[in-house]
């Protein structure tokens, strides 16, 4: 389970939506900030054992 109500200033979607309503682009560090976590929370979820492959196709 993952807990967004510890995320302040709410989702990346919910960012980026809002930065393409005024018209204006994420700054650089943003955009890095938001990988490094992705990637960390990834590294996370494989080092407890979470996996997650693709259906196979019929």
């Amino acid at each position: 389970m993952i807990c967004l109500s510890l995320c302040r200033g709410g989702s990346l979607v919910d960012m980026m939506g809002a930065m393409l309503y005024v018209g204006e682009l994420l700054a650089a560090a943003h955009v890095h900030g938001a990988f490094v976590q992705l990637l960390s929370a990834l590294r996370y979820l494989e080092s407890v054992g979470f996996v997650h492959t693709p259906r196979p196709q019929a």
